[in-house]
């Protein structure tokens, strides 16, 4: 009989590719279903990174020298940086597949191992044959397929003499791209694997669930469940590096293959060439093989996800299935099952498992890819913001280790704060007087921006720091006096955690020598006397300006860096509590106390950052401004350095942007990093508490239902650190022509609109004709659930709040902005307009009205579903002290209710994600054109000559302007406030069964938070992002990005 789980043809095809290209330097044995390591092909692959590590720079070199199409200073420079990428991205990857070689092997047997488990026990099981055919298809198609129609069409861009050896050589460099994605075939395969594994899994899940109901069952595909996950996970470790560098290197080459085609294009156009379309096919299949490999990608990772996290819903006797018993008698059905405590367990543990492909913590590959102190240090910063700032208006005791807050203090601080506000203007207009180009108004713009946010966020902050004082005398003391209780208890100091050493090297090196390295290279004649004194002195100045920001990020940084090590103590002591076995021995915390010094901890950081929420954030947009910055202003000095030629003594000049660019990046990564640090820290208190419960053999009842409590209330908590509830500061933080009122570019974005309008209205009405049963009957249904709350439950305020928001969202937002707008349109015309151009402007007006009933329907629906759900939670909130025999009837109605309500909002958001995701991006496309056309106007009348009078004319793009940022931020605001109540409701249940004193209460309310566990409240547009605030934030941060470069066109055009 043939061996089950032996690969497929299609997948022992992708195999061989892998050996070939030297990615895989293991050997595939058919007959046993193994790989095993081989020194023929491990010596292949070594002779094959060393020969392509010789002969890839010679080939990119004669690709760069001979591309003369299309003719861009520009191209040549993305040619050069795409040939770069592409050679370090296939070295690496060979490279760590070779040094990790055993492991690989190790891991990519056992993923085999797993193959052959799952298949046991069936004659006809089988995998999906869907995702051999899908890996066939990307073969095929995208490696090859695209590559060779991208070669054939390579010839037009080389010289006629010696085209086909070029050509041969572009083949060549095509091949070695393609070698270059072998690196996802390999993530593909592993990822379909695992995704197989895991529907064979959930086939034998249904057969035990309707069949034996053995515990002893359900163990075992939970462990092969969790041995599929680790495998799969501990391999896309192995190969995240490479992973990670095609992510920046497809990111980078489908914007370039865009801009590519778009010059190519522009030029044959201009030249009247009769090759313009020829000449665009080979960028284009390149571009369009580049995505195929980004989708592949996001595909099969959301697709493996999502497949892991089906398991407890696979495995559990009751999950969505509270209702299937009526009355209490469900939940005794459901307690005197024994499969009941085990299913519990292991949700527990499902839980606190992640089950996302993530590459170094950086970021998720998932569908949202497709569109972020040593006692002598706090001494140190409280010195520097003491006495060469006078910005902290508390002092510090060294002998007490306390902070006082003191009269005379505060007084010096107000006295320097108007000294600043006094002399801070004349350093930075002296500044910009004196640096002024005439030549370069958008390099003027931005360092008067510059100017002014450096001086406005220094007076802010002082004026922050005076106000909150008491709260930070309170908040730092706190935070000294708890560091000493857990010194003395793990008997170690905080000086000696590594994290300390990264500060300290932060504080001097970065902050320090990075700001005097970058004032010595910021001109060349500061310091041989050709300047004079009060030039340098103003320099200076800023340098100290700018360097008192760095001070208060350090502060900032400091206080979560205590709470991040104090976090850390906690973790150790439970580590050794867990370790002794014996429960907590003689003058030890217990588990109780030691999670107690875990939630003051997390409230002290919390509400440290909530009082520094407002600096962090300007710190956040200051620092992604000088990044995108910097890089304009190397990009300006390169291009007009190519066009006179670079001299050997500007390179200094050059340094000087690299070194500001490098130490904001540092800055960033630094400000986001500790407050990952803490988060990843806290986030642990989950398995320790599960660690403790395991290993302490005690069989105490009492203590069992400690932990159980504590655990239930740790799942509760959100250790993230959020800035205003905008994003998290995480890791992932880090990953949004022609002359001036060019007809031409103004007649495009205008096509462009009405092209828009046309096809949104001919695809919403198609949407919405074939699902207007859908929207009748789910709208009729939360109608319906509305009606009922207003007659039995008093929720009159909110009832008020729902019907204010939406009277002034229809009046005021849709209708008189838009009416306002079109008026001033009108009256700011230098002719009176014709009864045709009027109809013209109302029927238009009419079309973007459309628009904006859309948008009320969608509001109308989500604000019902956040009305019930805001009831649902006064609802709840007063049965927190209640008592009686109706109060488990009760809750288990109103949580029926918010079952219902999250059903017909996914419902609800299911139906209008079309509409949804067009509206998006109209609004966002529309406010980039408000600004560019704002921008341009003004340009226009500061050359004719601005006067006070020109001031009527902005009236009507302002008031449009407003109309679209507040319609963007309403389609955010909304699913955020349904999204933020349904997960308050946790806290409250947590709260009810704090206080409950009857068991099956206790169970009923277990069951019920371990079902809304599992259930994902957030609203996600096509599993592409998540419709919050913070998608207006990375929309915001799109905008300056594309307005920016579209100013420097309009300045070099």
């Amino acid at each position: 009989m043939a061996r089950k789980g032996v690969l497929t043809i299609g997948e022992r095809f992708c195999i061989w590719l892998l050996m070939v290209g030297g990615v895989l330097p293991l050997q595939y044995v058919v007959s046993t279903n193994r790989f095993v390591q081989s020194t023929f092909h491990y010596r292949g692959s070594i002779v094959g990174t060393v020969l392509y590590a010789m002969v890839g720079p010679w080939l990119y070199w004669i690709s760069v020298t001979r591309t003369l199409h299309p003719d861009s200073q520009l191209n040549q420079y993305m040619i050069v940086v795409q040939f770069v990428c592409m050679y370090v991205v296939i070295l690496t990857s060979r490279l760590k597949t070779l040094s990790n070689r055993e492991r690989l092997c190790q891991l990519l047997n056992a993923l085999l191992v797993l193959r052959e488990q799952v298949l046991q026990g069936s004659t006809k099981a089988t995998f999906q044959q869907g995702l051999t055919r899908s890996l066939l298809t990307k073969l095929i198609v995208f490696d090859l397929g695209m590559m060779v129609l991208s070669a054939a069409f390579f010839r037009s861009f080389i010289e006629l003499k010696q085209s086909l050896i070029y050509s041969i050589l572009g083949v060549c460099n095509l091949m070695q791209i393609s070698s270059m994605n072998v690196a996802v075939n390999l993530l593909l395969f592993v990822l379909y694997s695992g995704i197989n594994i895991y529907a064979r899994i959930k086939a034998h899940c249904n057969d035990l669930v309707y069949g034996s109901k053995a515990p002893n069952e359900i163990v075992r595909l939970y462990l092969m469940h969790t041995e599929a996950s680790l495998v799969v996970q501990s391999i896309v470790e192995v190969i995240s590096i490479p992973i990670l560098l095609l992510s920046a290197w497809y990111f980078f080459i489908i914007v370039f293959s865009i801009f590519y085609t778009y010059t190519s294009l522009v030029q044959d156009l201009e030249a009247g060439s009769t090759n313009a379309l020829r000449n665009i096919i080979n960028p284009l299949a390149f571009f369009i093989s580049e995505v195929g490999q980004v989708y592949y990608m996001v595909s099969s990772s959301a697709t493996f996800s999502r497949q892991a996290r089906q398991i407890i819903p696979c495995l559990s006797m009751y999950t969505g299935r509270i209702t299937d018993v009526p009355g209490d008698r469900a939940v005794e059905q459901l307690c005197s099952s024994t499969d009941c405590l085990l299913i519990e367990l292991l949700t527990i543990e499902y839980l606190n498992r992640d089950y996302a492909i993530r590459i170094k913590g950086l970021f998720t590959i998932d569908n949202t890819m497709l569109f972020g102190l040593p006692r002598w240090l706090i001494v140190l910063q409280s010195v520097v913001l003491k006495f060469l700032f006078a910005i902290l208006p508390l002092s510090f005791d060294r002998h007490r280790e306390r902070f006082r807050n003191r009269t005379k203090d505060v007084i010096l601080s107000i006295v320097l704060l108007v000294l600043y506000a006094i002399v801070g203007p004349i350093v930075c207009v002296e500044l910009y007087v004196t640096n002024i180009s005439m030549e370069n108004q958008i390099t003027n713009a931005l360092s008067a921006f510059q100017f002014a946010f450096v001086y406005f966020f220094i007076l802010i902050v002082q004026i922050i720091f005076i106000r909150k004082k008491a709260c930070l005398h309170v908040l730092l003391n706190e935070m000294f006096q708890l560091k000493h209780v857990l010194e003395r208890m793990v008997a170690r100091s905080m000086l000696e955690f590594r994290l300390y050493t990264l500060f300290l090297v932060k504080v001097t090196a970065v902050d320090i020598l990075m700001q005097l390295m970058a004032l010595y290279t910021f001109e060349d004649s500061t310091y041989t006397g050709q300047v004079d004194s009060v030039g340098l002195a103003s320099w200076v100045a800023f340098y100290a300006m700018m360097y008192f920001i760095a001070v208060i990020e350090n502060f900032i940084l400091a206080g979560v860096l205590i709470g991040a090590v104090m976090q850390a103590m906690v973790n150790i002591g439970l580590k050794r509590l867990a370790r002794s076995r014996q429960g907590s021995p003689a003058g030890r915390p217990s588990v109780l106390q030691l999670y107690m010094l875990h939630c003051k901890n997390e409230d002290m950081v919390k509400q440290f950052m909530e009082t520094l929420n407002f600096p962090t954030l300007m710190l956040t947009g200051w620092y992604f401004f000088m990044i995108v910055y910097s890089v304009y202003y190397m990009y300006v000095y390169a291009l007009e350095a190519s066009f006179r030629g670079v001299r050997a003594d500007e390179f200094k000049a050059y340094i000087n942007p690299l070194i500001f660019f490098l130490y904001q990046c540092v800055q960033l990564y630094l400000l986001v990093l500790i407050p990952s640090v803490y988060t990843d820290h806290a986030k642990k208190m989950m398995r320790l508490l599960n660690y403790v419960s395991v290993n302490q053999h005690h069989h105490r009842p009492d203590q069992e239902r400690l932990i159980e409590v504590l655990m239930v209330d740790c799942m509760q908590r959100n250790n993230a650190i959020n800035n205003y509830g905008m994003y998290a500061m995480n890791r992932a933080l880090l990953f949004g022509h022609g002359r001036v009122a060019n007809v031409y570019l103004v007649s495009m974005l205008n096509a462009a609109q009405l092209s828009f309008i046309y096809l949104f209205m001919i695809v919403v009405n198609v949407r919405m004709l074939s699902k207007a049963q859908g929207v009748a009957s789910t709208l009729n249904a939360l109608f319906a659930i509305r009606n009922t709350i207003l007659q039995q439950w008093n929720c009159r305020v909110l009832s008020r709040e729902y019907g204010k928001l939406l009277l002034y969202k229809v009046l005021a937002i849709g209708m008189a902005l838009l009416l306002f707008s079109l008026i001033m349109y009108y009256v700011t015309q230098d002719d009176v307009p014709t009864g045709a151009e009027v109809v013209v402007g109302v029927t238009f007006s009419v079309f973007r009205y459309v628009f904006t009933v859309l948008v009320n329907l969608y509001l109308v629906g989500l604000r019902i579903v956040s009305f019930i759900q805001g009831s649902i939670n006064s609802k709840l909130t007063s049965l927190v002290d209640r008592s009686g025999d109706e109060k488990p009837s009760t809750i288990r109605e109103v949580y029926m209710v918010h079952c219902e309500n999250a059903q017909l909002e996914k419902q609800f958001m299911a139906i209008m994600d079309l509409p949804v995701l067009l509206l998006n991006g109209w609004y966002f496309y529309m406010i980039v054109v408000s600004v560019y056309y704002m921008y341009t106007s003004t340009m226009v009348e500061v050359r004719r000559g601005f006067g006070v009078e020109d001031v009527t004319k902005y009236f009507n793009s302002v008031t449009f302007f407003l109309y679209l940022a507040v319609l963007l931020y309403y389609m955010t605001s909304i699913p955020s406030q349904y999204t933020e109540r349904s997960k308050k409701m946790l806290s409250i249940l947590g709260a009810i069964n704090h206080r409950s004193k009857g068991r099956r209460m206790e169970r009923m309310l277990d069951f019920i938070t371990l079902e809304y566990m599992q259930r994902d409240y957030d609203d996600r547009n096509y599993g592409m992002y998540d419709i919050n605030r913070e998608a207006t934030v990375w929309a915001t941060v799109t905008s300056y990005v594309i307005i920016l470069v579209q100013f420097h066109k309009q300045q070099y055009g």
